[in-house]
């Protein structure tokens, strides 16, 4: 965090040469009809603040309002905005430019539709992220993270769950045009889309626990916490806005970008599980019409006892990336995933052999399905 800060409205902005401007962050806590412990306790454990970025003498924030067409950015005295608590302060950097310079970028981000009040969102597009790509645009820097990391985290598992809620219910439905001609038997379901649906949910689960470290961007990729008003001047960043350093890397682009390939993976596992386990569920669906329906409730057990270690074997191995399955059904017989079908149907037909034997009372000679898994 910044430096301890004197009181609010206090700070004296350093005596810099002619054209050059300080950019920093106020950051306050929340006042909630005066609820002290969570002003004076809540905002640092939770991380929930407001925060607005001061240059030129004012400082910019963002709130909401009903009207559509008009922008929520707002003006105030920096540090004194009368709807929050004043906590820290924050410098980000100087910029070398003109005053008309800086307006301009201001104006710009005024008329942008993204800031209109009625876009306001708490999670998705708040104060903070105003503050943010603000900044961005004067400084090409971000603020530390802890100013905006609650939201943040929070936003990010709403968008993850969303992104996996819409991937099981496209998923499903492409299964059931795939292997239904777009029409459910009169049961109500294609056969294997039960298998299918659940393996995929199941999977979803595991995977993003497995996957859950790799939401966090690499060291390398993290950004440089800003530099407080306790550090030397000398280490204060000056940006010209003329020059704007172009290869520095946005950290929120690289997160955004991060998060659909983390997404990307997570779904792959889970179709690769769902697509292995219903292709199971459609042979024993075939097997099990040749067996009287008398026997049928033993088949069905056995079926379960014996296919069990399988799927859960084709989950395991879906979640770490291992499970390749042949999406289109038209891969080279010497494709990797071909090879991986070919040692699962092997395994299947063991399954089914078992499932037989013990339906119909013929144990002799009974095969061992896990001869097959290493085939």
């Amino acid at each position: 965090m910044g430096a301890e800060p004197s009181r609010p409205g206090d700070y004296l902005e350093p005596d810099l040469p002619r054209g050059e401007f300080e950019v920093r962050l106020s950051v306050y806590t929340f006042d909630f009809s005066g609820i002290s412990l969570f002003n004076n306790l809540g905002s640092g454990i939770t991380g929930a603040y407001h925060s607005g970025l001061v240059v030129l003498g004012n400082e910019y924030s963002f709130g909401a309002h009903d009207d559509h067409a008009e922008t929520g950015i707002y003006v105030c005295k920096p540090e004194m905005n009368p709807d929050y608590q004043f906590y820290d302060r924050v410098v980000m950097g100087r910029l070398r430019g003109s005053q008309q310079q800086i307006l301009s970028i201001i104006r710009n981000h005024m008329e942008m539709e993204e800031w209109h009040g009625k876009r306001y969102d708490l999670l998705e597009n708040n104060c903070n992220h105003f503050a943010s790509d603000l900044c961005w645009a004067l400084l090409r820097r971000r603020p530390p993270d802890w100013i905006n990391n609650t939201a943040d985290r929070m936003a990010r598992n709403h968008r993850t769950t969303h992104t996996l809620q819409q991937a099981i219910r496209l998923a499903v439905a492409s299964y059931r045009g795939r292997f239904g001609g777009g029409v459910a038997p009169q049961g109500g379901e294609v056969v294997g889309e039960n298998a299918f649906k659940t393996t995929f949910e199941y999977t979803c689960t595991n995977a993003l626990e497995y996957n859950a470290d790799k939401f966090q961007l690499p060291k390398e990729h993290v950004d440089i916490e800003a530099v407080s008003t306790g550090d030397s001047p000398s280490q204060i960043e000056v940006v010209d806005l003329n020059r704007l350093p172009e290869n520095r890397k946005d950290i929120v682009a690289l997160r955004k970008e991060n998060e659909q390939n983390v997404h990307n993976a997570i779904i792959l596992a889970a179709k690769s599980a769902a697509h292995a386990v219903a292709y199971a569920a459609r042979k024993a669906g075939v097997a099990r019409a040749k067996i009287p329906e008398s026997r049928h409730e033993a088949w069905d057990r056995a079926w379960a006892e014996a296919s069990a270690p399988l799927l859960k074997q084709w989950r395991e191995e879906a979640v770490v990336g291992k499970l390749l399955v042949d999406f289109s059904d038209a891969a080279a017989t010497d494709a990797p995933a071909v090879i991986q079908q070919r040692v699962r149907d092997r395994q299947i037909q063991a399954a089914l052999a078992a499932a037989e034997r013990a339906a119909l009372g013929n144990s002799d000679d009974e095969l061992e399905v896990d001869e097959f898994a290493a085939s």
